[in-house]
């Protein structure tokens, strides 16, 4: 399989994914108190578990890119990040960890089932 059809296999499964976290969980969030202080007044924001699922996995993301980062700045947001992360998960009751490993799983499972006869493919080849 080449890395542009591996890419689009990747897609398509993070796609999937996505898609039945939005149908599984599509009750409302919500946040209250939040306040735009430029015009001194309350909004109540509300959005759906699948887009807070979303902002975790954002969250998680930028965490493992920017690991190696070193810095006073790195270190506070991804502090910042961390904690935010963590909190919307505990309030949502959403595993960040578990869900990876089964997306990685899934992800193994497709690209072993779409690349059968490559191996020998590539040892004719090298030959």
């Amino acid at each position: 399989m080449d890395k542009n059809a591996h890419l689009e296999s990747l897609a398509d499964l993070l796609k999937k994914t996505e898609q039945s976290i939005k149908d599984e969980a599509d009750k409302e969030v919500e946040v209250e108190h939040c306040i735009n202080v430029k015009k001194m007044c309350d909004y109540k924001v509300s959005c759906s578990y699948g887009d807070i699922v979303f902002i975790i996995c954002i969250l998680k993301g930028y965490l493992k890119l920017t690991k190696d980062k070193e810095g006073m700045m790195w270190d506070y947001y991804r502090e910042e990040f961390a904690k935010l992360a963590n909190k919307l998960s505990i309030q949502i009751e959403y595993d960040y960890e578990n869900q990876f490993e089964k997306c990685r799983k899934k992800m193994s499972k497709k690209v072993s089932d779409n690349d059968i006869g490559g191996e020998a493919m590539d040892l004719a080849i090298k030959r």
